[in-house]
This record gives structure tokens, C-alpha cells and sequence, in this order.
């Protein structure tokens, strides 16, 4: 008889999967991240300056995600791919 295993005496397994995909599908998902990453360093410029803005003026500004999404987008990779609809769940 065997006692049963609480969650703390659960171990850990550890999976790793490789992703193989068609050259035409890595281009895609190559350029998908590059548009991730542009908005993500335009969001961390963003709220840099209105920290800095913040810090030097002492006038109250926020930068979250309603001022970053009204954001325009700049560049010709952004508008491609346009905005994510968002998910509910």
C-alpha cells in the first residue's frame, strides 16, 4: 500500500519541445516577432520619457496600456501587421 503524494513531495518534470517549421513560416514567424519587439521598445521609450517628464516637471502623467494603445503606429512592419484583437475569455 502506497501513501499518496502530497504537493510538496510532487517532483518536477521538465519537457523541451522543438519547433520545426517551413522556411516560408519562419520568415512570418520571424517577422511577427519583430514587430513585437519594435512595440515594445516604442512602449519602453514611451514610458521612460513620462518618467523623465514626471521627474523634471513634477506634473502627474501615466503611461498604460489605454495611452500606449492610442498610440499612433510609425512604422510600415506595424500597420502590416496591424493590432491584435484582444481576446475575452
Amino acid at each position: 500500500m502506497t501513501t499518496p503524494q502530497t504537493a510538496e513531495d510532487a517532483g518536477c518534470a521538465r519537457y523541451t519541445f522543438r519547433l520545426r517549421v517551413s522556411s516560408t513560416d519562419h520568415r512570418a514567424l520571424m517577422a511577427e516577432w519583430d514587430r513585437c519587439r519594435w512595440i515594445w521598445n516604442e512602449c519602453v521609450a514611451k514610458s521612460k520619457a513620462v518618467h523623465l517628464h514626471h521627474k523634471t516637471t513634477r506634473e502627474k502623467t501615466t503611461c498604460g496600456p489605454a495611452q500606449l494603445d492610442k498610440m499612433p503606429a510609425g512604422a510600415e512592419g506595424v500597420r502590416l501587421g496591424g493590432t491584435p484583437s484582444r481576446q475575452v475569455a
